[in-house]
Parts: C-alpha cells; structure tokens; sequence
C-alpha cells in the first residue's frame, strides 16, 4: 500500500451519494487510504463518516481565486458552478500542501474507479521527474481524472498561469492552454489507452514530456474508456435519448474510433485488485483507473462478485443502460426548466414593479 492518501476535494455543502460511494470504492480496490478535503457544512452532513477528513476552511484562503471568477466563459452557477469549483480545487491542494507542509500528492476526481493506483505511485517516484503529471484527453482538454505532484513549484506554475489568464471556458481547457505554453517542464503527461493500443508514443504537446506505458506498466484514463463502457453523464444527453454506454467521441490523433473501443475488454484481478485492457490481439496492460462519467458508483461495487458481474456487461458488444440514469436525465432536466421559468418570472416581476 502507497504511503500517500488519494486525496479528494469537494467543495460545496452538501456530497452527493455518489461520491461518498466512490470514496469507499477507493479504498477497496486503489491500494491506497482515502482523504478527503471538503467544506464544514458538507462533512457535516456525512452520516457515516469512516475516513479521515480536513476541513477546507482550516487552511484554505480563497482570496487567490476569487480573482479568477469573473474570467469565466458562460454561466457560474452552472450545475453549482462546476466549471469554477474544478478549477479552485486545485487552489484549495495547493494550500492544503503547503499547509500540511507536504510536497507530494496523488489526487482523483470523485466520479472515478481507481484500481491498484498505489503501484501507479510507486511507478512515478521511480521516473525521478519532478513536476504534475496530468493525463491528456485532447488537444484542447487534459482531463485532471487522476493527477500526481512531486514538485509543489509546478503545481503553482499552474495556478499563476490560471491567474494571469484573460479567460476560461473550463479548468480542462486551461490546463490544456498552461501545457502548450509551458517551457519549464512543469508538465508531465500520464500514458492513455491510445498510447498503448496505437502505439503513438509522441506526447500530444510537443514540449511535453510522456511517460510511456512500459514505464509505469500502465495506463491512466482521461475519460474515453469510461465514456465507452459505462456512458456519459446522463445530464448530457438529450430528452429523447436514453442513456446508454458504448459513447464514442470525436476522433482524433488521441481518440479512438469504434473499432478501437470495440475490440477492448477488462477484466479484474482478484489477488493484485488490479484492472487489465486486454485487446483482440493478445496484448494486456494494467488500466489504474475508469472515468465514471455517468457517476454510476453505488455501495454495490464493493462487493466483488458484483463487480465482476459488472463487467461483464460492460464487456458485452450491446449497447446497456444502467440504473438511476434516466432518472437523473428527467430530473435535471425538469430543474433546468424550473430554474428557467424562475429566473424570467422574477424578471417579468421586476420589470412590472409598481413603485
């Protein structure tokens, strides 16, 4: 077991129950202990608080982000102001580092399915490459999945280029802007499954460094595999579409096609807790973790037999739908429109006001 935490940040007041299933999830199956740093009022209201926690408001100072707010490309509040929080997340680990007194931290986003990462941990101390290590999705997007910091100076290289930016749609963009830009090799790319079934060894940033698959006996997931076999979130699907996995983005030099997709299966070792890739061709190579877009985690997967089960259908050529996602679909849209009649009700009742 790595003797470093997957640390987690939740920022807002209340988790939802997914992530409080991925946390346990973490535990099972990464090889590493959990840590998770939320707000007061979110801890709070965890009912069965079995972890270790840190509360952000005892060492985090948002003056440094608050800046940064008004840079944002489209509407703040979406989705309670996911495109902000994801980015101040990396703040707030900046500050918790400095604070602990802390040079090192392996951190995952909350919709994940982490598998043996602790070897993942072991592998990257060993490069000797000091710098953040971000898995890459596209050109325009690293997708912080997973992220590993060995240099607490190149974490805030990030956070300056963040600062000094004249805007953002999303933290992915950013981040993606900050790796073309950099010339310090603060930036280090996490091998993807198309480095391994392509063979394309290139780093998608030519002024980056990639370390290769063979080095970390792995891969990491920016999101395609998880997009693939368990679908996208279900909140970005249209009305008239049920969700269901099998999701194939754009292509490009770092997607894969459906024929690609098709032509992978996992399967789960029990002793090591590790998840294998394995291809039409024979080849295998350990996958440290899934990008659970469509948030499908529940207390179920801790049950192994169940996870295995799982697998199986997610291996399956069919299409398949999974439980809660059409629902989610229906509520957030009836919010979305609630919010809607809402916001022009309270226009039209200003606009009509009589002093």
């Amino acid at each position: 077991m790595a003797d470093i935490p997957v640390t987690f940040v939740y920022i807002g007041d209340r988790i939802p129950s997914y992530a409080l299933h991925s946390l346990q999830i973490a535990r099972k199956y990464s090889g590493q202990e959990v840590l998770l740093l939320a707000n007061r009022s979110a801890i709070a209201r965890i009912e069965a608080l079995d972890f270790p926690v840190v509360e952000i408001e005892s060492f985090y100072n948002p003056l440094n982000f608050q800046g940064i707010q008004k840079k944002l490309v489209g509407d703040a509040k979406f989705r309670n102001s996911i495109w902000l929080r994801s980015l101040e997340r990396f703040f707030v680990l900046e500050q918790y580092l400095s604070w602990a007194e802390k040079s090192e931290v392996f951190h995952a986003e909350l919709d994940q399915f982490l598998f043996n990462t602790s070897k993942l941990v072991t592998k990257l101390r060993r490069t000797g490459v000091s710098a953040t290590f971000f898995p890459v999705h596209s050109q325009d997007a690293v997708v912080a999945s997973v992220m590993y910091c060995n240099n607490l100076s190149a974490l805030r290289a990030f956070l300056r280029f963040a600062k000094k930016a004249s805007s953002f749609s999303s933290e992915m963009g950013l981040l993606a802007e900050w790796a073309q830009n950099d010339l310090d090799h603060n930036f280090v790319e996490l091998p993807a499954s198309h480095h391994f079934i392509l063979g394309n060894m290139l780093p998608v940033f030519p002024n980056t460094r990639l370390i290769p698959p063979i080095e970390l006996q792995g891969v990491v997931d920016p999101a395609e595999l998880g997009q693939w076999f368990m679908g996208i979130d279900p909140r970005n699907v249209p009305f008239t579409q049920k969700p269901m996995n099998k999701f194939v983005g754009p292509e490009s030099n770092t997607n894969l096609s459906q024929f690609d997709l098709s032509g992978i299966s996992l399967t789960l070792e029990s002793d090591s807790k590790s998840l294998m890739l394995r291809l039409v061709d024979g080849r295998s190579l350990q996958i440290f973790n899934l990008h659970n877009h469509s948030k499908i985690h529940t207390k179920k997967f801790l049950d192994e037999g169940y996870f295995q089960d799982f697998l199986e259908i997610i291996n399956d050529p069919k299409k398949h739908s999974f439980p809660g996602t059409r629902s989610a679909q229906v509520i957030d849209i009836l919010k979305s429109y609630t919010y809607l009649i809402i916001r022009r009700l309270t226009r039209w009742l200003k606009k009509n006001e009589i002093s």
